[in-house]
């Protein structure tokens, strides 16, 4: 399953059963979040909290979550944890039900709503792009629905030959930004609001192993997601 170092030596990375590091990068969570939730939380959860955070998500707010998968889902749920009114935007109607169930207040499917642009017009503070790709945002229909002075954020690593295309004219007033890993004390804060708002996000749990892992890179590479798995019993198959 993992290939040694000439030394011998089997590095096993993202799944091994133990690591050992300095207490700096150490971050205590809190009891009432079991660990195949908190997992995620230190990867996606953190990604799309970072810009939630730092642009001002919070009551009175009206905030978009673009994309609704692993981590499209985890802004949808805290966006609206942290008080927002919370749109969920995807291409079609298949994400419609879980992002009601999530806790979105409205959807968006920009594809099959034809006039999606005039009706929320002007309506948003805040848009996190959460999609993998930007070719395929249409920034000139996004940028009509944002409020002056409000702000578009994308957390994706785009390939490198991609290319943004809008008119400039749509700029005035909005800015788009792309928003890196958040920082340890955002990590903090972030398991301090699911503690606090008991936020659970959507995770199946698979056995860590061949088998286990096999099955998560086959599903997710066919999109039967919704929305993390989570690799567990370590113990049972490290202590054979």
């Amino acid at each position: 399953m993992w290939t040694p170092y000439k030394d011998g030596y089997i590095a096993q990375g993202g799944f091994a059963s133990h690591v050992r590091l300095h207490e700096h990068f150490a971050i205590p969570i809190p009891e009432n979040i079991p660990s195949p939730l908190a997992a995620p939380l230190l990867c996606g959860g953190i990604t799309v909290f970072s810009p939630l955070l730092r642009n001002g998500c919070g009551p009175g707010k009206k905030v978009g979550i673009v994309g609704i998968g692993g981590i499209g889902h985890m802004g949808i749920l805290l966006a609206k944890a942290m008080g927002a009114e919370v749109y969920a935007f995807s291409r079609g109607q298949s994400k419609k039900e879980d992002s009601m169930r999530l806790g979105a207040d409205h959807y968006i499917a920009t594809l099959e709503d034809k006039d999606w642009t005039k009706k929320y017009f002007n309506t948003l503070d805040l848009l996190v792009i959460c999609s993998s790709s930007l070719t395929e945002v249409n920034f000139d229909s996004v940028i009509k629905v944002m409020k002056i002075g409000g702000s578009i954020v994308s957390i994706a690593a785009p390939e490198h030959g991609e290319k943004l295309v809008l008119q400039p004219l749509g700029l005035m007033g909005v800015s788009i930004s792309s928003s890196a890993i958040g920082s340890r004390k955002e990590i903090e804060q972030l398991l301090e609001l699911v503690s606090e708002k008991n936020v659970k996000i959507w995770v199946e749990e698979l056995p860590i192993g061949e088998e286990g892992v096999h099955r998560a890179f086959t599903r997710m590479e066919k999109g039967d997601v919704k929305y993390r798995f989570t690799l567990v019993d370590y113990d049972k198959e490290f202590h054979k």
